[in-house]
């Protein structure tokens, strides 16, 4: 459905999007890192504790305190801060592919209309070295990121500046993203969205 609901909107469209947020599951990436900070910590996670406790939409915050026994907001910061240090070193290149994602981009990278930018805030390097650990170099057109890792919060800007200093009209642009916040920024830059 995505994928139709895209062709309609976009004759010779310039597609912006990010593979980690639409077309990666986490969920392994997520228990390697967690399981590693854990490690660090002293703490011994049991073997099927995620399959048994855990679904990618529990909250952070509860996935720490469950794991560490503890709501002491200083242990779960640094239990957070080993945990980030392990994702973004290894557990961002160990995600899998969502079903039907592979079939998505092939087709739109197939589609001599469409070319597709990849969006993210993970800095340059990290961004090369995600396409790469899933297959995806040939896909985007071109990388749009800081050079060095930031918040997520610069993709709204960098999102901005791209569109407007690209060669191409405002309206050839669509936004495919999972985030409301920059579904709402594509509004307001008044591109397409599909979400």
């Amino acid at each position: 459905m995505m994928s139709s609901n895209l062709r309609h909107a976009a004759a010779a469209s310039h597609v912006i999007f990010d593979p980690e947020s639409l077309l990666l599951d986490p969920a392994p990436g997520i228990e390697h890192a967690m399981r590693w900070a854990m490690r660090d910590l002293g703490i011994e996670v049991p073997r099927r504790w995620f399959e048994r406790n855990w679904s990618p939409q529990t909250p952070f915050w509860e996935t720490l305190t469950q794991l560490m026994e503890t709501s002491d907001p200083e242990l779960v910061e640094f239990g957070r801060e080993r945990y980030f240090a392990h994702f973004n070193e290894c557990g961002r290149y160990r995600c899998t592919l969502r079903p039907g994602s592979l079939q998505l981009l092939a087709d739109l990278a197939a589609d001599p209309r469409i070319e597709l930018h990849y969006l993210t805030h993970i800095g340059a390097e990290a961004a090369l070295r995600l396409l790469d650990a899933y297959g995806l170099r040939h896909v985007p057109r071109c990388v749009v990121a800081p050079e060095s890792p930031s918040c997520p919060g610069v993709r709204l800007s960098l999102l901005k500046q791209h569109v407007e200093s690209g060669a191409y009209p405002r309206d050839s642009w669509t936004l495919l993203s999972d985030h409301p916040w920059e579904l709402l920024a594509a509004r307001r830059l008044r591109l397409r969205a599909v979400g």
